[in-house]
């Protein structure tokens, strides 16, 4: 079992805390608590993941305010129009935990953390991408329509109405033009695209195919 020795306040206003495990001497920082309490979600371990949230609010009481573990669960998409006690994502919960949306989270996490930027500005700056993308889940819509055009990124699709969207994809080359296209689909409000056509450049709206994807 980790016993805790001591906490050092650290400049910036984080606290570091050293560990003994089993004999040796860890340094456990604020970026490792929110690391492990995600992996820990990730692995189906609530138990350690509120440990590290406990342990989080010692450390670093500013960033764990107001977070509980129900923050990283996602609406269920399959209960959205009727609730099921069946359900094999939520068990009838209406909320669940995606784990492409925590691996999303935490890579951009780390990501932040790479770039050079303190714990607690990318701990907000991932959040808040997770929380944005999270708010969109039952917002998801049918498409179906025609490959317009393939690109390095996506494709533009043309529906059944003529008209046309860009919708990103991970992996577009397979997909060529004229082929028939239809699935589930999140519209990205903030974001367009433009193509060229001729001599004019057309701004259509943005679409994903996987919201979890780092677009």
């Amino acid at each position: 079992m980790k016993k805790l020795i001591t906490c050092l306040l650290m400049a910036g206003a984080i606290s570091v805390c050293a560990t003994d495990f089993y004999g040796v001497k860890l340094v456990v920082g604020a970026d490792d608590d929110l690391s492990g309490m995600i992996q820990n979600l990730l692995d189906g371990d609530r138990a350690s993941a509120k440990a590290h949230l406990e342990h989080l609010s010692v450390i670093a009481p500013k960033l764990a305010k107001g977070l509980s573990l129900l923050d990283f669960e996602i609406p269920c998409i399959d209960c959205a129009a009727k609730r099921s006690a069946d359900c094999k994502l939520c068990g009838g919960k209406l909320l669940w935990i995606n784990p492409a949306a925590l691996r999303y989270l935490q890579e951009t996490f780390k990501a932040a953390l790479g770039n050079g930027e303190p714990v607690e500005k990318a701990w907000v700056f991932a959040k808040r991408m997770f929380d944005e993308r999270k708010a969109l889940v039952l917002s998801r819509k049918p498409f179906k329509g025609t490959v317009f055009r393939v690109e390095t990124d996506g494709i533009l699709l043309k529906g059944d109405d003529g008209k046309i969207v860009f919708l990103a994809e991970e992996n577009p080359s397979g997909l060529k033009r004229g082929q028939s296209a239809e699935g589930h689909c999140w519209l990205i409000k903030e974001l367009s695209h433009s193509y060229r056509e001729g001599e004019t450049f057309k701004s259509v709206p943005f679409y994903v195919r996987n919201l979890w994807w780092d677009y």
